[in-house]
């Protein structure tokens, strides 16, 4: 049984596959189904390979459901970060951070095309997001499906396959011309950032204003903008940090006020010019503001011992804790 569903369900997802790389050949390109179409023809295929090691592996609660029930899709079966994880821990595959991430980028966008019709997303973006999405797809398909496939099914592999490189290809390079064209202005920024949005390392950080990508045009709003950063760029999870009682980076900027201050940014690019009054030896920055582009190091605030904040009055609580606690409230 398990040798037929699984082949089944990569049927499935070659179909979804051809669905998504048809759509992107579109003019202009149906963005909207192509995000959808490739999120699941991924999660398909994923649990495609769990199925190839045991169908449980697919269960999203194995205890409880039976061969009968999932071969009749009676069962809830795993989404795809639950996938990739059992692959890693269970089925012992090797895949990156990268490739993760790629996956995690094209289920985000998916639910924006689900749930939001796609308001406000940029072009730029989505083609770079769904380009990260098919050199996924291509690289699952020809480690860990294609090997070992028989006669017809790696003949049908090889073909979509084929279709796949082809929209890579022209992906690939419309973001290539695209970074060459922008060569001059990366150059000259200060600080650059991973994009939130097509997570490219094009997000600048011009002083005073809020940070904007020179790639895709995403900027920042503020708070949100800054919560989208912690979500997209440094994978934190909502629900994990409230479950296991974490501390969402996110707190007031000391320059400007609003809550848009990330701690913990990851800096892909300082030539230094952002901060060239600190003392030697230099330290990069750690925090910035998704409202104004404040950016400082690890030794110009401190966290308030009481509230958690940041202060830079050089005290172990906040102004605000401080006045708190001579008012005798």
């Amino acid at each position: 049984m398990t040798k037929n569903v699984s082949w089944a369900v990569v049927d499935n997802g070659l179909d979804f596959l051809e669905r998504a790389v048809g759509e992107l050949a579109e003019s202009p390109p149906d963005n909207k189904y192509a995000a959808l179409h490739l999120c699941s023809a991924i999660e398909v295929l994923i649990k495609a390979r769990l199925i190839r090691e045991h169908w449980t592996l697919a269960c999203s609660k194995p205890d409880g459901a039976t061969q009968a029930s999932f071969a009749a899709g009676d069962v809830v079966t795993v989404d795809p970060m639950q996938g990739l994880k059992r692959l890693q821990s269970v089925v012992g595959l090797t895949i990156s951070g990268q490739q993760t991430s790629n996956v995690d980028s094209v289920r985000r966008l998916r639910n924006r095309a689900a749930h939001f019709a796609f308001v406000h997303e940029d072009e730029i973006a989505v083609r770079t997001v769904l380009g990260r999405g098919l050199d996924f797809a291509l690289w699952f398909l020809g480690n860990h499906i294609r090997p070992g496939a028989p006669g017809d099914e790696a003949e049908a592999i090889d073909q979509v396959m084929d279709d796949i490189t082809g929209a890579l290809t022209a992906i690939k390079g419309f973001v290539k011309e695209r970074l060459e064209s922008l060569a001059g202005d990366l150059e000259a920024a200060g600080v650059l950032l991973a994009c939130p949005r097509c997570e490219q390392a094009t997000l600048t950080m011009p002083e005073g204003e809020a940070p904007k990508c020179l790639f895709c045009f995403w900027a920042s709003i503020g708070e949100g903008g800054a919560d989208e950063y912690v979500s997209s760029v440094l994978s934190y999870s909502h629900y994990q940090v409230i479950k296991d009682g974490g501390t969402w980076p996110v707190h007031s900027c000391l320059n400007c006020g609003d809550r848009a201050l990330v701690h913990g940014i990851e800096v892909l690019k300082d030539s230094g010019k952002a901060l060239a009054d600190l003392h030697d030896p230099y330290l990069p920055p750690v925090f910035g503001c998704f409202s104004c582009s404040y950016l400082g190091t690890r030794l110009d605030l401190d966290e308030c011992g009481s509230c958690g904040e940041f202060t830079d009055s050089g005290m172990s609580v906040c102004s605000d804790c401080f006045e708190y606690a001579v008012s005798g409230d």
